[in-house]
């Protein structure tokens, strides 16, 4: 929940613990927006047909990670990843809304992705690799 005491806004947990502090409501909304993002349902009771996820290295080794700027701020170095590369291992976390090649039209809404698929295929990917280790330190 967002909150003013004074001159400032805070975002609350619902135990009342303070989770930011901002100058203005709409950089609180627009934060508490981004951790509203990245909470996912994950209750074992509103799930079905629960399956291990399979070959998470071989799916991490799809994508390239890389450095770049974007043209709009070429003074900011960020890392990620291309949009019309990350839709060939993860189609259904990447939006586009055209063909991805042409130029991007004055208006136009760039492609965007999904990050938080990746989460549960670096954990699988960690302990794939772990048991790769501890078999070879078996040997």
């Amino acid at each position: 929940m967002i909150v003013k005491d004074g001159k400032k806004w805070f975002i609350k947990s619902e135990s009342g613990k303070i989770l930011g502090v901002f100058a203005s409501k709409k950089a609180a909304e627009d934060r508490l927006q981004q951790i509203e993002y990245f909470k996912h349902k994950s209750d074992a009771r509103i799930k079905t047909d629960v399956v291990n996820l399979p070959d998470c290295v071989e799916t991490l080794q799809g994508l390239r990670p890389v450095n770049f700027r974007f043209s709009s701020a070429p003074e900011q170095i960020l890392s990620g990843f291309i949009a019309q590369e990350y839709i060939n291992v993860f189609p259904d976390y990447t939006m586009n809304t055209d063909n991805g090649v042409d130029p991007l039209p004055e208006h136009g809404q760039p492609w965007e992705i999904d990050l938080s698929v990746l989460v549960p295929y670096l954990v699988g990917a960690i302990k794939e690799l772990q048991s790769q280790i501890d078999e070879l330190k078996g040997l």
